[in-house]
């Protein structure tokens, strides 16, 4: 492949810039068995990375059933969108986490916390999927609160290198190199596999 890239060592360093704790290891090992914090020791800020929620197929339910020998089930959203049973598990999930940063007292146990104190962002602009994932957590983790998740509007170079432009492949290359593995693989041909990079 040609241009640059981020490698995979690249993004993991990222990832782990971006899940630091501000804590010492003492605290960080006290917070992740679930005890108190200490009132020497605190827990300032945590930065969490996280997925979308479940989301339905990204591909059109008439291509997916070219895929399979019995045609899939229609799903209650379009393709690649977040499933409301998705957006519920994403509540469930920040809400159980609640009490947990209650004790590490990063929130308060009960209420709603400062808006300055909580936020969410979503930085896949086009996928639908992501806001409405930030939107999910923060319904979660602060109920009837009313707070509204942030979308960046420019693309994220890390999730989409290729449109930001800082990543080229050349698709010449790519296509030869999925049609051996097709063959080799015995994989039913698809249409346009990489279309969605451009995108």
């Amino acid at each position: 492949m040609s241009g640059n890239r981020l490698t995979m060592p690249a993004l993991f360093v990222l990832c782990l810039v971006c899940l630091s704790f501000l804590l010492n290891n003492d605290q960080a090992a006290a917070a992740t068995a679930g005890a108190p914090v200490s009132a020497e020791k605190k827990l300032i800020r945590m930065i969490v990375l996280s997925r979308h929620g479940v989301r339905a197929p990204i591909f059109a339910q008439e291509k997916q059933n070219t895929l399979a020998q019995q045609p899939w089930p229609q799903w209650p959203v379009g393709p690649g969108e977040l499933t409301p049973r998705g957006a519920e598990l994403v509540r469930a999930q920040w809400g159980l986490m609640r009490p947990r940063f209650a004790a590490w007292g990063v929130l308060p146990p009960t209420g709603c916390p400062e808006a300055r104190d909580v936020q969410a962002w979503s930085c896949l602009d086009k996928d639908r999927r992501t806001a409405e994932t930030a939107q999910a957590l923060l319904d979660g983790l602060a109920p009837e609160c009313g707070f509204t998740a942030r979308a960046e509007k420019a693309l994220t170079p890390v999730f989409h290198p290729v449109g930001a432009g800082i990543a080229s492949y050349d698709d010449a290359e790519v296509q030869k190199e999925l049609a051996a593995a097709r063959t080799q693989l015995a994989v039913p041909e698809v249409e346009e596999p990489l279309a969605f990079l451009n995108e």
